[in-house]
């Protein structure tokens, strides 16, 4: 049978667990973040480049107004 653990091993082990936890929720954030803001820079770019041909900006305002609900539909908001 198992021998049972003394409190101030369980508390390292709680401690250690814990600090791997919160290193990996920091990682995983961090890669969310980048991930985001590459996605975001990309639909910037398609809808600048390929939709646009570097036209004035109002005329992405109203791509934009367009596409948001679409989105919004699909995603959620």
């Amino acid at each position: 049978m198992a021998e049972l653990q003394r409190p101030d091993e369980t508390v390292d082990l709680f401690g250690r667990v814990s600090a791997l936890i919160g290193k990996t929720r920091a990682v995983v954030a961090a890669q969310v973040n980048a991930a985001t803001t590459l996605m975001d820079w990309q639909i910037g770019h398609l809808i600048d480049s390929e939709i646009l041909s570097k036209q004035r900006a109002g005329y992405a305002e109203e791509i934009v107004a367009m596409l948001s609900p679409q989105l919004t539909k699909r995603y959620g908001g």
